[in-house]
């Protein structure tokens, strides 16, 4: 079986990570008990979205952002927005040297119900 040539020129690739079949499961199961059970969706968006940024090296966040948004949207209906903004800060501060992160969750202030 033949390798895909690596990038060249440190070009990154347009791919996101793919998700292991845990992770796979793990988010039908959020976005199915989101409607009607919304503190279940909650933390498997939060752990989705840690994992995606551990995962990712300097470039696309864009999928661990949109993992905090489904968070912070959930959490908002369920009244808990005070919580996903602690959990958030603690975030940030872990995956402070993760410039282009830092930067996407400030251009999402407001899908982020952040003021």
């Amino acid at each position: 079986m033949a390798r895909k040539p690596a990038p060249v020129n440190g070009a990154r690739s347009a791919r996101p990570p793919r998700l292991d079949a845990g992770a796979v499961i793990s988010l039908r199961l959020a976005t199915g008990r989101e409607k009607e059970h919304p503190e279940d969706a909650a933390p498997i968006y939060l752990k989705q979205a840690e994992a995606a940024i551990a995962a990712t090296s300097n470039g696309r966040y864009e999928d661990s952002v949109g993992f905090l948004v489904k968070a912070a949207a959930v959490m908002k209906r369920i009244e808990r927005n005070t919580e996903f903004v602690r959990h958030l800060e603690a975030m940030r501060v872990k995956y402070k040297i993760k410039r282009n992160f830092i930067k996407l969750v400030e251009q999402k202030r407001k899908s982020l119900y952040l003021s």
